[in-house]
């Protein structure tokens, strides 16, 4: 009986390894359940009072369990039960037990998991410590072995029947002798959501989708990337350009206003085709009053004398001169200067017979 007994207990232990590889693992509380169940138990031979026959020893027994399945095979158990005195004999609590007990649920193993199955059968073996409060044996060791029948009303409540058969250690150790027969049925509730299961087809979908997500959004990245690094680029060159410029302007103040100004041959009396860009130069140079303007005269070398034509170009330049001061610029902010033929602006000799201004 012993070996029977610990084969049954060795049996449930090693599922628990068989069990790990279809199971995705709960949380602390998950799966947790509380039972309170009522029922019947008789001993299998007339042992405890003198005369009393067999069927007048049935004993009312109550129980409270708090368990946890780890897995969708394997669980485990704690259970308390006393049984009530009905023949005045003793006390009113005749027998006390705490059990613990580990359970294989039959109907996953056969079938498979099925989160929505209303009717499951597990196997309950289990040891523990028992107390007798009237016979000679007060503590004793007691073995449990039995079945566990269950509706499930949903994922909290079920109804619950237990068939088991009970082993009390007496002085000769396990013995049919010192056995009963129980019977009880109650009702459970567990915390939690219970065990989900796992759809490997639609986590595959679920992780592909994903992984094309997660892609989509590392071009989108990448292409961000790309347009910062084109927009500092630009900025970059933008910021060179204008330092360039600044770099510029405080080597020079000079702004050549590309007016041309000529002249006939030997006259420094201005032709009429010229008189529009010196209009428009007068215009600038009174939006502008911080700036000033240099008038240099030129003739060609072709024509007169240095000398005549230094003169020629001096003229030339105070007649600009003039022609400023009487459409409003001061006259202080003008200078003149003739450079003759001694500099040649142009490279054909007509052209030179001119004025240039250089606003500053």
């Amino acid at each position: 009986m012993k070996k029977f007994i610990f084969m049954i207990m060795a049996t449930m232990i090693a599922t628990v390894s068989m069990s790990a590889q279809h199971v995705v693992e709960s949380k602390a509380f998950e799966n947790t359940y509380v039972s309170v169940s009522v029922g019947a138990t008789l001993p299998t031979t007339n042992f405890q009072v003198g005369n009393t026959v067999f069927h007048e020893s049935i004993r009312p027994v109550f129980g409270v369990e708090l368990g946890k399945d780890f897995t969708t095979l394997y669980g485990m158990s704690i259970e308390g039960k006393t049984t009530v005195n009905n023949k005045g004999i003793h006390t009113a609590f005749d027998d006390l037990s705490v059990v613990w007990n580990h359970k294989l649920n039959v109907s996953n193993a056969i079938w498979g998991f099925n989160p929505d199955r209303k009717w499951e059968v597990k196997a309950v073996g289990g040891l523990g410590w028992g107390h007798d409060n009237g016979c000679v044996v007060d503590n004793y060791l007691v073995a449990e072995a039995g079945a566990e029948v269950s509706y499930n009303i949903n994922n909290k409540w079920a109804f619950n029947m237990n068939p088991t058969f009970v082993w009390n250690q007496a002085e000769n150790g396990l013995n049919v002798n010192r056995s009963e027969v129980e019977l009880s049925v109650g009702v459970s509730y567990k915390f939690g959501n219970g065990f989900k299961k796992c759809n490997v087809s639609e986590v595959i979908i679920e992780r592909d989708f994903l992984n094309e997500q997660v892609n989509e959004l590392r071009v989108k990245a990448e292409n961000l990337e790309a347009e910062v690094d084109a927009k500092n680029k630009m900025l970059t060159e933008k910021d060179n350009l204008i330092a360039e410029l600044n770099a510029r302007k405080m080597t020079t103040n000079k702004i050549v206003v590309p007016a041309a100004i000529g002249f006939t041959i030997g006259k420094s009396e201005l032709m009429t085709t010229s008189k529009g860009s010196l209009v428009n130069l007068a215009k600038f140079l009174k939006d502008n009053e911080e700036l000033n303007v240099e008038v240099v005269g030129f003739a060609d070398a072709k024509t007169g004398t240095t000398e005549i034509n230094k003169v020629l170009s001096e003229k030339r330049a105070e007649t600009v001169k003039q022609f400023l001061v009487d459409n409003g610029v001061a006259a202080n902010r003008i200078t003149t200067v003739g450079k003759g033929d001694v500099e040649q602006p142009f490279e054909e000799n007509d052209v030179n017979r001119t004025v240039i201004t250089i606003v500053k």
